[in-house]
């Protein structure tokens, strides 16, 4: 017997003596190996490439953020040192313009010899800057996108700007090869809905020279008020939405200061009745302002701190000469304008010894007054006796803020439990629930919001995120 190899398949065999037989010898089957389905590590391949892509563009975002950042504080820098030398160098009545009260703003109008110059570098750095978001994905079409959404949720375009881009603008995906799945797709789409969904801001106000602690708004939308850590506040003319954001500061925007407070304000309320401006204040005051006059405040509550420090304030909707205040120590007060003296001292003591109170509402159409409290309590309290009419657990942590609709319909509550409830006023059950922010610092919703005549609910958080709601 013989063996040897054949020399076309490489499988050796064996020769058999002349006139041996193969019957009853087990045949020899050779396995051929299966080859696996490719398109299937193809797919693998393709999602974690567009996850990779994706955290790639992340990661592109966060340094261009980190870059402008930098050029900002450069410019800052750069603007200072300027006003330095133009300061200190002796001028020749010929040789340069006197300097005038918008040269010496910090986030004012450049100087008028050098505008045709500042108007050229404010062109080159936008296009700068739109070249770099360019790099990281943000095209014309989802930048136009955005600000057409803004001004679509202001009520101030058509309601299709918040559509998808015309179809010229948005070209569709070439066809894939047939054995694709759905599911890269569906990581592309998504990818670009959540890329459309986020906004632009359209004007910035600078003015405060420490963090912004609250805002209201003023009749129809046509003013704002904001105070600051810097113990200010400011009136704000609402510009033009239509105004481009890389134009220069404009400042006659800020129509007026109210200055008396010593430390950070905390809460502004705003009457549209009497067009009176209400702010409380970490130096325990609580001050009623005229906004269209920046002259010393019409009345000082708490001067002595005799209830504590001041954490909100509201006016009293069925009397509008009524302001009813939270104080850190528990209490809760009522008000009067005309004669500058308490009315009414709440019941807001609660059994379990917590105190500290975030935030007061007045019913739109009702003499009760709404708390929500660090022991995750809401509580309804009538004006008129001071006795509790409610009180119920509404959150599973402290409950932050709440704010009613103009209607008087809803109530809505924020928690550091980081969800967003809707209320009914009148049987006081929740019908909605939002999970709405991430926690950071162990802080979930600063603040809560209902639009004045659309159906919009927005929400702060800690995470530095507006969201609104439809």
């Amino acid at each position: 017997m013989i063996t040897s190899l054949s020399p076309h398949s490489g499988i050796p065999f064996t020769s058999l003596p002349h006139g041996a037989s193969l019957r009853g010898r087990p045949r020899l089957k050779i396995a051929r190996p299966r080859c696996r389905p490719a398109f299937a590590h193809r797919h693998i391949a393709q999602v974690a490439f567009l996850q990779g892509e994706r955290k790639g563009q992340e990661n592109m975002k966060q340094d261009l953020v980190r870059r402008i950042k930098m050029l900002e504080y450069a410019l800052k820098q750069e603007r200072a040192k300027h006003q330095k030398l133009k300061a200190g160098s002796e001028q020749s009545p010929g040789d340069k313009k006197p300097e005038t009260e918008a040269d010496q703003l910090p986030n004012g109008p450049a100087e008028s010899d050098s505008e045709p110059a500042n108007q050229m570098s404010w062109k080159e750095g936008r296009q700068l800057l739109r070249k770099y978001l360019e790099e990281v994905g943000y095209s014309d079409t989802i930048l136009d996108m955005r600000s057409k959404r803004v001004r679509s949720l202001l009520g101030r375009s058509s309601p299709e700007a918040n559509g998808p881009p015309p179809s010229e603008n948005s070209p569709e995906p070439e066809p894939r090869g047939g054995g694709e799945s759905m599911l890269v797709r569906q990581i592309e789409e998504q990818i670009k809905r959540n890329a459309a969904l986020d906004v632009e801001p359209i004007y910035t106000f600078r003015a405060h020279s420490g963090a912004v602690l609250s805002l209201t708004m003023g009749v129809d939308g046509e003013s704002s008020y904001s105070g600051g850590l810097d113990g200010t506040v400011r009136c704000w003319k609402m510009p033009d939405l239509n105004v481009d954001p890389y134009d220069n500061y404009d400042p006659g925007i800020e129509s007026s200061v109210l200055a008396g407070h010593e430390d950070g304000v905390w809460g502004l309320a705003y009457s549209e009745v009497l067009h009176r401006l209400a702010s409380c204040s970490a130096d325990g005051t609580v001050r009623i302002w005229d906004p269209q006059n920046s002259a010393p405040c019409l009345s000082v509550f708490n001067k002595e701190r005799e209830h504590g420090t001041p954490t909100s304030v509201a006016f009293v909707a069925t009397d509008p000469n009524q302001v009813v205040v939270s104080f850190d120590a528990g209490e809760t007060m009522l008000y009067d304008l005309n004669t500058g003296q308490s009315v009414t001292a709440l019941e807001t003591q609660t059994k379990d010894g917590s105190e500290l109170i975030n935030r007061v509402v007045s019913h739109p159409s009702e003499a009760v007054s709404v708390t929500a409290h660090e022991n995750r309590t809401i509580r309804f309290l009538d004006n008129k006796t001071g006795k509790v009419v409610h009180s119920m657990v509404a959150h599973l942590d402290a409950v932050t803020c709440l704010t009613t609709d103009p209607k008087g319909t809803y109530l809505i509550s924020g928690s550091h439990d980081c969800s967003v409830r809707l209320w009914m006023l009148d049987n006081r059950t929740c019908v909605q629930e939002i999970t709405a922010h991430r926690k950071k610092h162990d802080e979930a919703i600063h603040d809560v919001a209902f639009h004045a005549s659309e159906p919009f609910i927005a929400s702060a958080g800690a995470d530095a995120l507006a969201k609104i709601f439809v």
